[in-house]
């Protein structure tokens, strides 16, 4: 019998929405993902602003969290990341090893390199790629996004130079927060791979877990549907 999924994950394809199908799958949560249209506006529906007032995707809703007080609905990738890691694994009996809230240091060291994507190289990373695909780029804006960009991966490098993992102990949540974002980075810029060696080996090492190729295939299969229902 299969087990009950709780969670609902609102989610368009993007490095931010495959975070939640990849950390799921890691932890073997079940869940259920409802596509949100975002070329249709779907984000802004009231009922969807209800859940994620932000109108951005990924958002959840759990419909049965851990103190029982009825649907729990989280918006923001990190905060998403941190809940389903601990709290809702604790619930499940499942392990917490992806975010190891009990161990202060490691802890500590998890929570940095999160906010370090969600603060520094998401936005960077985002602003420089907005910037280049303008009808008529703007050169200036790129160039300095760029620079911020590269500042980033050579904070990374350095960091993966002599850890594993972000948080120096195992695969855990800043991973999957940083994986997508790296891989699409790394896939979109000529000959990169060679300029940060350690950063591709850790994204050759995360692109190998097993929960991760399942999240991205999940994602796609959503995205798939998605489009196929548009048609």
């Amino acid at each position: 019998m299969a087990e009950k999924a709780d969670v609902t994950i609102y989610f368009a394809q993007g490095v931010n929405g495959i975070k939640i199908p990849i950390l799921l799958e890691s932890l073997e949560i079940p869940y259920k993902i409802q596509y949100v249209n975002i070329d249709k506006g779907e984000q802004f529906a009231p009922e969807y602003l209800k859940i994620s007032p932000n109108n951005k995707i990924p958002a959840i809703v759990d419909s049965s969290p851990p103190d029982g007080n009825g649907p729990l609905s989280i918006f923001e990738s990190a905060a998403i990341l941190q809940y389903l890691a601990y709290n809702k694994a604790k619930q499940l009996g499942k392990s917490t090893h992806l975010y190891p809230a009990d161990d202060v240091r490691v802890k500590a060291l998890t929570d940095q390199w999160l906010y370090f994507q969600s603060a520094s190289l998401g936005p960077m990373s985002g602003q420089w790629f907005h910037f280049l695909g303008l009808p008529q780029p703007n050169d200036a804006a790129a160039k300095r996004f760029e620079v911020e960009v590269h500042r980033n991966y050579a904070v990374m490098e350095r960091h993966l130079n002599e850890v594993k993992f972000f948080n120096g102990h195992d695969f855990s949540i800043a991973d999957i927060a940083i994986y997508p974002w790296v891989s699409g980075f790394l896939s979109r810029v000529p000959g990169i791979k060679k300029k940060y060696p350690a950063i591709a080996q850790w994204l050759a090492q995360v692109g190998d877990q097993k929960g991760v190729k399942e999240g991205l295939r999940k994602g796609d299969e959503a995205a798939a549907a998605a489009a196929g229902a548009k048609m």
